[in-house]
């Protein structure tokens, strides 16, 4: 990244440092605008959070980044990699898809965001309309409904929708068990098939960025 745009900005890398390898790896990159911050909960991680201009989520393989709903929820704009499941909350409007193995591209999108730092609240706002929209409690629960009653009604052929009523308070949590087990379990698979990949792909990719 030319140097102009390193003084403009700040990198919070958050999460987890439990493998000493990668960490130590890490902390040779670390310098006046890059920050290792480790796990960060309750009130820190509010305040990490909201302090953020730009949430960046280049992962390799993540089926489902729970980050990505935070930070629409807090009205952030992104920049996600192809490889983040919940990328379908990203439009031009409100964040940046990249290939994920694209180092110029993830480079071009932070300076992008750094060059239109006017537009960022706009941005965030949509993010905030995507969120309401798509990843609500209330949203999640009444497309779970939705999808049972119609199994329900294809394999019963239901008359009386009532009859449903009595049914689904018991199906939703085995559906809901079913679905949580298989996809923990492809994570599981996937982690242990990628893992040395993924250290030093990230290594190489943050080294890469910053021209260290």
């Amino acid at each position: 990244m030319p140097e102009k745009y390193k003084n403009k900005c700040q990198i919070n890398i958050i999460g987890s440092n439990g493998d000493s390898k990668y960490y130590n790896s890490l902390m040779q990159l670390k310098d006046d605008n890059i920050n290792f911050t480790g796990v960060v909960t309750g009130n820190k991680r509010i305040e990490l959070f909201n302090a953020a201009d730009v949430f960046v989520v280049p992962s390799l393989d993540d089926p489902a980044s729970l980050v990505v709903f935070e930070a629409c929820m807090l009205s952030k704009p992104l920049i996600v990699s192809d490889k983040v499941g919940a990328k379908y909350m990203l439009n031009d409007k409100n964040g940046i898809i990249f290939k994920y193995d694209d180092i110029q591209a993830l480079k071009d999108s932070l300076i992008y965001m750094i060059d239109n730092k006017d537009s960022l609240t706009e941005m965030g706002k949509y993010s905030r309309k995507m969120y309401e929209q798509l990843a609500t409690k209330e949203k999640y629960i009444n497309d779970w409904i939705n999808i049972l009653k119609n199994e329900f009604n294809k394999q019963h052929n239901l008359k009386d929708k009532s009859d449903f009523k009595i049914k689904h308070s018991f199906l939703l949590p085995i559906t809901v068990t079913i679905n949580i087990i298989y996809n923990f379990l492809s994570y599981k698979i996937s982690k242990q098939e990628k893992k040395k990949y993924s250290l030093e792909k990230n290594i190489n990719i943050l080294k890469n960025i910053y021209n260290l």
